[in-house]
This record gives structure tokens, C-alpha cells and sequence, in this order.
């Protein structure tokens, strides 16, 4: 019987998270997961030493790690451009992605996938990535002894994650992860992406906002919004006006989603952080008129122990990313 550790590691902006799961046959189950907060504005050093204290308190062992990229320095794309092979289309998308990039094409990474064929044209999905962003990635990576093996994109461990045991494939779904920095907006049909777009507002938003209203500094302002005490009524009330730009966008996004494939979004998913907040899928699904669910791996994998699930249970939402990544191997 064939058995494989694979280890998914997300690096965002406030918190770092990695994954492992032990792949038998087809079957996947969470065998180790961890949670590193990171400071404020965190430089490299701050990273590594979060980085290397992740690996050590999880107890994982294994060197080889997915990691993946986000924001601005990625660009992806659905086009339509005329039916031609797989390798034409490999030869042809360099040229092709000049068109929809604001970076000189030497200067990033270029791939696509064919995601639908007609007679004479054919739907295909353009993804760019900055080399530097990818380098610095893989550099901090390697700084701490450890060795990357799949560089991916945010978007598509998200939709790796969720498509695992995912029974609501015939449907258009939208998943949301709200992260410190961002919130990365997903529309799927099938497993197939049909749209993304990253909006700048996030937790670190929210947080800004609890402080300016509080008078405290960013540190307690980020305690006052897991740990509100007496003051839950007040914070909660900020942190929902906080989202209302947010919100304004996703809607954006679903008006041009559906004037683009003449179909809308019939529910929503979301993750990540602020995902936690008891109140945002109410929020979200009063602002869109559209089912609003949580979800975690814990919905999605079976635990290689009960202790395990207990532990990650108050923080599942963090998580996506992460356990996406770790289905990847090559």
C-alpha cells in the first residue's frame, strides 16, 4: 500500500498555517495542522523564526512543502482565443498574455489551461505570476530549511480544498476567503474557475477600524476583536460597518460575473480568518440575498485523530489554502 506525507504551507500576511495530510490509495486524512500569528507589518527575520517555531510545535518533520502566491503580482485571465492544439496554445500564450498584463511578459511566469472547446474557438485559463514574487517566496521558503516542491496560486489550492468531496459541483458557487490583507473572490462551475479577483479589504481593514475608534494601537485592537469581553455589542457592530466596502464589491463582482455567462452565483462559501466572525455569513448573506455557509477541511478530510480535531476545531476556518496546497504533488 502506497502511503505519502504531504505537507500544504500558507503564508500569508498575518498568519502562517501549514498542513499535512497521509495520502493512502485515494483516501486523504489530516494527520498534523498549526497556526503561527505573525506581528504586524513582519519583516523576513520575524517569518523565519515564525516559520521555524510552526514546524517545531506541529511536529513536522517533512522538508519538502507546496506554497503558493497571491495579490497583485498574479494575473489570471478567461479568454477566448481560436481553437488551436496544446502545444500551439503553449507556444502561442506568451504572446497572447501581452494583451491582458500590466508587467513586461519577461518579467513573470506564463501558463494556461484549456477550460472549454467550441468548433472554431476555445475558452482557455491564463495565469501570469511576477518571477520576483515567486523567488522571494521560495528564498524565505529555503531560508528555513525547508525545500519547496509546487508553487500554486491562493486561488487554486482554495478551489482544490473544496472541491474535495464537493457535492454541489453542478451549481455555480462562490468561494470567499477573507484574509488579513485581502479578500480573494472565486466563482466556480464544476471545479472549474470561471472568475477571481482579489479586493483589498480584509481583516487588517477591520482591525484598523476597531482601533481608530477604540484609541488603541493595532496589537490591541486585533485582542479586542477575538477576545471582545463586555464590549462584544460595540465591536461587533464596527467590525460589519467595516466590511460594508467589502461587501459592495463582492456584489460588483457577482453583477459583472453574471453579465459576462448570463448566469448568477446561487451560494456562497467563505474562509479564512475573519470568516470566524459569528456574524459574517449573516452579514454577507443579508447584503448579497444568497445562502452564506462556512466551511473548513474539517468538512472535507478524515482525522487521523480525534485530539487533532479538537485542537484546530475554534480555528478551522484558517485553513483552506493551506490543505489545498497539501493535496498538490507532483
Amino acid at each position: 500500500m502506497t502511503k505519502e506525507n504531504i505537507v500544504g504551507l500558507d503564508i500569508g500576511t498575518s498568519t502562517i498555517k501549514v498542513v499535512q495530510l497521509l495520502k493512502t490509495k485515494e483516501q486523504f486524512s489530516l494527520v498534523k495542522a498549526s497556526i503561527e500569528e505573525l506581528k504586524f507589518n513582519a519583516e523576513e527575520k520575524d517569518k523565519l523564526s515564525a516559520l521555524k517555531q510552526l514546524f517545531k510545535r506541529a511536529k513536522i518533520s517533512e522538508k519538502e512543502v507546496n506554497i503558493s502566491i497571491e495579490g497583485p503580482s498574479v494575473i489570471i485571465r478567461n479568454i477566448q482565443l481560436p481553437k488551436m492544439s496544446e502545444a500551439d496554445l503553449k507556444n502561442a500564450i506568451k504572446y497572447e498574455a501581452e494583451k491582458y498584463i500590466p508587467y513586461n511578459v519577461n518579467e513573470v511566469i506564463v501558463d494556461c489551461q484549456i477550460i472549454s472547446e467550441a468548433e472554431n474557438n476555445m475558452g482557455v485559463l491564463l495565469v501570469a505570476a511576477k518571477k520576483d514574487s515567486i523567488n522571494d517566496k521560495i528564498q524565505l521558503v529555503q531560508k528555513a530549511g525547508l525545500c519547496p516542491w509546487v508553487v500554486d496560486i491562493d486561488s487554486f489550492a482554495l478551489i482544490n480544498a473544496f472541491n474535495l468531496n464537493n457535492d454541489e459541483s453542478e451549481k455555480t458557487i462562490a468561494l470567499l476567503n477573507i484574509g488579513s490583507e485581502a479578500t480573494s473572490v472565486n466563482i466556480i462551475r464544476g471545479d472549474l474557475l470561471n472568475f477571481t479577483r482579489n479586493i483589498p479589504v480584509g481583516g487588517k481593514r477591520v482591525t484598523e477600524v476597531l482601533a481608530e475608534n477604540f484609541k488603541v494601537d493595532l496589537t490591541q485592537a486585533e485582542e479586542l476583536k477575538k477576545n471582545p469581553g463586555d464590549k462584544k455589542e460595540a465591536v461587533d457592530e464596527i467590525c460589519l460597518n467595516a466590511m460594508r466596502e467589502m461587501a459592495i464589491e463582492i456584489k460588483s463582482s457577482f453583477d459583472y460575473y453574471e453579465s459576462q455567462y448570463e448566469e448568477g452565483v446561487t451560494k456562497i462559501y467563505i474562509s479564512g480568518g475573519v470568516a470566524i466572525n459569528e456574524n459574517m455569513a449573516n452579514f454577507l448573506s443579508e447584503n448579497m440575498d444568497l445562502e452564506v455557509k462556512r466551511w473548513s477541511i474539517l468538512d472535507r478530510l478524515i482525522l487521523g485523530n480525534k485530539s487533532l480535531g479538537d485542537k484546530i476545531s475554534p480555528i478551522r476556518d484558517y485553513f483552506a489554502v493551506a490543505t489545498g496546497l497539501a493535496l498538490r504533488k507532483l
